[in-house]
């Protein structure tokens, strides 16, 4: 089903659009399948390197990744403490990601390149709404990812913290300024506020690309630029899609839930134009001029990445956006 007239004026207005039921629970099943087996193979890993508490055998999907989150923190906080070599070297990248990280790239770091998610980013009734927002020449992005939140008492604990304020300009490099690049953010369980659904700051992305900062974790707004009190937190249901510019400023709220929340956040672009992320591999996702262009073989893609990790690894890392740590307003 195309946007209708009103969702096209809020996208444009106000930089950010929500549409429901673009995707079924059914549509996650493959995925989430292969999520189990990748953390019972860490589960295994583990315990293979360490004596590490034990789980329930009927534990749900939701409890092993917790306790992954813990004991990885666990083990690492006390080669650090002890001053030991750490005794399992913990995740290499993050094998739930469908990106590589943007620093310390080996040929052996994790990622998932499962036909599970190359299916989700060619899913129809999803292009079929970016087509609308960008045109029939539809390359998907490589600024792409598969985001599990613990619970905000486990933060602590995870090296992988909630993202800040920001714009999804403001972390690709800046030969892709002029590249109407789009946002579909898809929460895989529900997200509602307590469970870190994302804030928006409406309109913003009428003044075009905002200073960002460089800290050890994030690239985020200069605090200075933000106004908290302009934010608008956007709980969404499973399988829903929301959809922002480039230029639209947001972040995630802390999931103060007592569950992990799974989310997709997914890039699209016309066909021809830079990516900003020249390193990582694009696809073309849909073409109504030349359909023999798309790519619709999952382990193509799944070799693309491979090819990728590998020539990054062999070379100097490069740098991902245009900020330092000197920028005006930034500590």
């Amino acid at each position: 089903m195309p946007l209708l007239p009103e969702q096209r004026a809020q996208f444009d207005s106000e930089g950010w659009v929500i549409v429901e039921d673009v995707f079924d629970q059914s549509d996650f099943v493959t995925l989430l399948d292969d999520f189990e087996t990748v953390v019972d193979n860490i589960r295994h890993e583990i315990h293979e390197y360490v004596e590490a508490d034990t789980l329930a055998k009927d534990a749900s999907f939701e409890d092993k990744y917790k306790w992954m989150v813990c004991q990885t923190a666990s083990m690492a906080q006390k080669s650090v403490s002890h001053k030991i070599e750490n005794p399992w070297p913990g995740l290499n990248g993050n094998p739930f990601d469908i990106s590589l990280p943007q620093r310390d790239i080996e040929t052996d770091t994790r990622m998932y390149t499962g036909a599970p998610a190359f299916q989700l980013l060619r899913h129809d009734p999803l292009l079929d709404l970016v087509e609308d927002l960008i045109g029939p020449e539809i390359t998907s992005n490589p600024v792409q990812h598969i985001r599990l939140v613990p619970p905000h008492n486990l933060v602590e604990k995870s090296p992988r913290k909630a993202t800040e304020w920001h714009q999804d300009i403001g972390v690709v490099s800046d030969d892709a300024d002029n590249t109407p690049m789009i946002t579909a953010w898809v929460p895989i369980t529900d997200a509602p506020v307590d469970r870190g659904c994302l804030a928006v700051m409406p309109r913003g992305h009428q003044l075009g690309v905002w200073q960002h900062c460089v800290t050890d974790q994030h690239i985020a707004l200069s605090s200075a630029d933000v106004a908290e009190d302009a934010m608008e937190p956007l709980p969404m249901r499973s399988g829903s899609v929301l959809f922002m510019t480039r230029f639209t400023p947001h972040r995630a709220l802390p999931n103060v839930s007592d569950h992990v929340r799974i989310s997709m956040d997914l890039r699209y672009q016309p066909s021809g134009y830079p990516t900003g992320r020249k390193w990582f591999p694009a696809f073309v996702a849909r073409s109504r001029s030349q359909p023999t262009s798309e790519l619709h073989d999952a382990n193509a893609w799944a070799a693309m990445w491979t090819e990728a990790r590998n020539a990054l690894a062999a070379g100097i890392e490069p740098k991902f956006n245009r900020w330092d740590r000197t920028g005006i307003g930034c500590a």
